[in-house]
């Protein structure tokens, strides 16, 4: 890149040579000129004045709404009759769906083996509990007052009691679990009426009658909500965490509201981080004030969080 241009240079015309000096003494100068303008200061003035400041701790987190109750089906099959829609108020106990399992009566059949032999197993891992428990009790009784002459042997028959007796306990606790999971599959069989948990109008509801509809832990089939509060949950680093205090003010503002302010009041602060790749954060929960019922639950939320304020001083 460096060969080229300097043989045609050394082979060109002087007129041209002089041309190409020239070309860079202009550009040199105008570069070193601009630079020294760059460099000089720049100011800016502004009369001094009295106002407010108000030091914010800033940052986005999402609405939540009290008083959710997420309603699930318990079993997988097809919705045949819908008594509600969204937005539909109802009371604890109304019924809000029927559902007619499509199982097969092989897995219904199996389901139920399976319950019902959970449910010896139980019955029996309780009878050997009060077996060992009783077993246990009168080895302690016999060695009751004997702390200090009690033999070898008498200890080593008193902890083979008691490890039993443990022993025994666990096993039963192993049996309730494995008779619940009985249950709940054995449900999954079944057909059911879903009836609502509490009071309070139906929201996201996934299924419409004559539709499939699946058990699922996970996804509800519909949400009953009684919208008494709607907060925001910000996750503070631990430097801003410290400045900010139950009851300080808040401003919000919601994307899904471009331009409208909400008053909000910070109610609770953990006291017990949580560790992130290596970051730590704190929950901070600040309460909308001036809620309004277009708000949604999971909205991204900008709040900024009045921790200190300075009226009447001098600013620039």
């Amino acid at each position: 890149m460096i060969k080229t241009p300097y043989l045609w240079f050394k082979a060109t015309r002087r007129r041209n040579k002089a041309i190409v000096v020239v070309v860079f003494l202009v550009l040199f100068f105008v570069i070193r000129s601009r630079r020294q303008v760059s460099l000089e200061s720049q100011y800016v003035t502004q009369k001094v004045s009295r106002e407010s400041i108000t030091a914010l701790v800033s940052e986005t987190g999402n609405v939540s709404v009290t008083g959710q109750v997420k309603v699930y089906s318990p079993t997988t099959g097809i919705l045949e009759k819908l008594y509600v829609q969204n937005g539909d108020k109802v009371v604890a106990g109304q019924a809000l769906m029927s559902v007619k399992s499509t199982a097969s009566e092989q897995d219904r059949a199996t389901a139920y083996a399976t319950y019902q032999s959970a449910n010896v197993a139980l019955q029996v891992a309780q009878n050997n509990l009060r077996d060992k428990a009783a077993i246990a009790q009168r080895v302690l009784d016999d060695v009751r007052g004997h702390d200090s002459d009690e033999t070898y042997l008498q200890k080593q028959t008193r902890t083979t009691a008691e490890v039993a007796r443990d022993n025994a306990y666990d096993t039963v606790r192993s049996a309730r679990a494995q008779l619940l999971s009985a249950q709940l599959t054995l449900a999954t069989t079944q057909d059911v009426v879903i009836h609502a948990p509490v009071s309070g109008v139906v929201a996201n509801l996934v299924a419409s009658q004559g539709g499939n509809i699946s058990y699922s832990t996970t996804v509800p089939a519909l949400v009953v909500t009684n919208s008494s509060e709607y907060f925001v949950t910000l996750a503070l680093n631990e430097v801003d965490i410290f400045k900010v205090k139950e009851g300080q003010k808040a401003n919000i503002s919601l994307d899904a509201f471009s331009g409208k302010k909400f008053n909000g009041v910070v109610t609770r602060l953990d006291s017990v981080g949580t560790i992130t790749s290596g970051v730590v954060t704190y929950n901070v929960s600040v309460v909308i004030s001036d809620p309004t019922s277009e708000i949604r639950s999971g909205m991204t939320a900008n709040v900024d969080i009045e921790v200190d304020k300075i009226s009447n001083t001098l600013t620039v």
